[in-house]
């Protein structure tokens, strides 16, 4: 699957789900990173294309009145509409309606191991678009027979200081500069497959240099406006 089809994808997923969830205000989570780790095992490798040193862009949309889905006082888990990341010729996403993708943030009691707190982004139900190659043959995704749940990918940011950043478990709005997070600033993605006779794994890790929220309150408005034009116009014809 290319990444323009794959992008077409995701954007339509967007909209059912932006539609579905009674159009709320949408937040994207944007991120830029640098690759530090790749690793290949077993039979299987990847198309040169990711480097120490590549850069990493993604992104995440979600609803900033989503329900929390844990009880609990330090923890919120919430649901996201959408993630996306991209390094060299790979694309890993999770659409287009993200059902095993979740923000979590999690405020640790002060009183255990002193204020930490966190925001991770992340799936474990993902798809990637690119080659992968076993055995010198070229594969796709719905080639190989990948691991229940083995798929994973996220941004992640922790913050262990005299202070936590905030004082609830809420989805954000707005985030610090990413200097604030002073215990790890990373992102990752792993898949294996368990294709008898071609198993294998690949990895990729590194660091986050950029990481950003922009509120869109308008996307909604214009992607409903668009396809009432769209209607319009075809019941013309």
């Amino acid at each position: 699957m290319s990444k323009k089809t794959v992008g077409v994808c995701v954007f339509i997923g967007i909209w059912l789900c932006m539609a579905e969830s009674g159009f709320g205000t949408v937040m994207r989570l944007e991120v830029e990173g640098i690759v530090n780790i790749v690793g290949t095992g077993g039979s299987l490798s990847m198309d040169g294309s990711v480097q120490i040193g590549s850069t990493m862009s993604g992104y995440a949309l979600y609803d900033s009145d989503a329900p929390d889905r844990d009880s609990g006082d330090n923890v919120g888990d919430y649901p996201v509409m959408s993630i996306w990341m991209e390094i060299g010729n790979y694309v890993f996403y999770e659409g287009p309606v993200a059902t095993g993708s979740l923000f979590r943030v999690v405020l640790n009691d002060p009183a255990d191991q002193g204020p930490r707190f966190s925001y991770s982004v992340g799936s474990i139900d993902g798809r990637f678009s690119g080659s992968v190659f076993v055995g010198g043959v070229e594969k796709g995704y719905d080639d190989l027979l990948w691991g229940d749940g083995q798929s994973l990918y996220e941004f992640e940011l922790m913050d262990v200081g005299s202070s936590a950043l905030t004082d609830d478990d809420g989805l954000p709005v707005t985030l610090p500069d990413i200097g604030t997070f002073d215990w790890y600033r990373r992102f990752g993605v792993s898949f294996l497959s368990v294709e008898p006779g071609q198993t294998g794994d690949f990895s990729i890790g590194g660091e986050l240099t950029s990481v950003r929220i922009i509120p869109e309150p308008g996307t909604v408005a214009l992607l409903s406006l668009g396809g009432l034009l769209a209607f319009r116009r075809r019941r013309s014809r």
